[in-house]
């Protein structure tokens, strides 16, 4: 009895391990997209100076990662992704983030690819 309860604990662990892993695979990967496509339509949308798109920012801490855009150099940033009464919106961030929610698949299954093979070393 004491011997299957170890290895159930085991085991437990070992899944914890691994879906830990691949959600670390997974998170960082799917930020730094929304990122890139945030800043690449921001570009195409909304390109002045530069400072609003140079602003678009990703920010990974432990299993949660956002993108943020704006501060001192943009302060327009929700001007320009939600629009005013005279400007329609020119959405890059909700562009960005959808985008990468397309790969969402395709990052995961990586994701546990890598994590499946660090588990078995």
């Amino acid at each position: 009895m004491a011997g299957s309860t170890v290895k159930r604990k085991r085991h437990i662990r070992s899944y914890a391990g691994f879906t830990t892993g691949a959600a670390k695979y997974t998170i960082v990967p799917l930020t730094e997209n929304a990122e890139k496509f945030s800043h690449d339509r921001c570009v195409k949308v909304a390109y002045d100076t530069g400072a609003l798109a140079n602003s678009i920012h990703s920010d990974v801490r432990g299993l949660t990662g956002a993108v943020k855009s704006g501060g001192p150099g943009a302060k327009h940033a929700n001007l320009v992704e939600y629009g005013t009464i005279y400007q329609k919106a020119r959405s890059f961030m909700r562009y960005g983030i959808r985008k990468a929610k397309g790969e969402l698949k395709k990052v995961w299954k990586d994701g546990l690819k890598r994590a499946e093979r660090e588990q078995r070393v």
